[in-house]
This record gives structure tokens, C-alpha cells and sequence, in this order.
């Protein structure tokens, strides 16, 4: 998914999941031109457009953490590293679903 939505995917993921959701952790997720907006110090452009991208895939994301868990999803959130090239995701559900599938994104 992630791959589709911004041309690269995380070399590595790590999701916990707990009674009330999951919490993703995707590594080493920057793309060859946001590398070069980093060395060129535009850290702002670079954290503003996948905050921008990923708020306009949210519906699409939420559906398929959904789709894969299997719980419905009551609030998402997204943080974005780039100077640590990191990305978390984290989707609450409600506390009496069961734990559904990891590693999901």
C-alpha cells in the first residue's frame, strides 16, 4: 500500500498489536527525491507533502487495516520522521474486538 501511495515502500516494518489496535512502525520509507529535498534542507517540503498524501489516502488506508484486521477502526494516526526515516501509524479499535492479523501496511 504504501508502495502505491508515495512510489516506495518501508525496507522494514514492525506492527504490535494490542487490545485497543495496532501500532505500525515502517523504516527506511524515503523515496530518492525526498532524500535529496533532506540533504538540500527542505525537511518542511518533504514532511508537509506525505502529511498531504497521506491525509488524502486515509479512508483508503483505514479500509484496508479494516479489511486485513478484520476490526473496525474507531481513529487513525499518522506521524512522520523524516530526518529519522520513520513513519508510524497507529489505528485504535474498540477494546472488546479481537486482535486481528500484523504487520498489515
Amino acid at each position: 500500500l504504501y508502495r502505491e501511495l508515495f512510489g516506495r515502500g518501508p525496507v522494514t516494518t514492525t506492527t504490535y498489536a494490542f487490545d485497543s489496535g495496532y501500532v505500525t512502525f515502517l523504516r527506511d520509507i524515503l523515496a530518492p527525491h525526498e532524500r535529496v529535498l533532506m540533504i538540500g534542507g527542505r525537511t518542511d517540503l518533504v514532511t508537509e507533502a506525505r502529511a498531504a498524501s497521506r491525509e488524502g489516502a486515509r479512508e483508503r488506508v483505514v479500509v484496508e487495516v479494516q479489511r486485513v484486521t478484520g476490526r473496525p477502526v474507531l481513529h487513525d494516526s499518522f506521524q512522520f520522521q523524516p530526518e529519522r526515516n520513520l513513519a508510524i501509524e497507529m489505528f485504535w479499535t474498540p477494546p472488546d474486538s479481537e486482535n486481528g492479523a500484523g504487520g498489515f501496511l
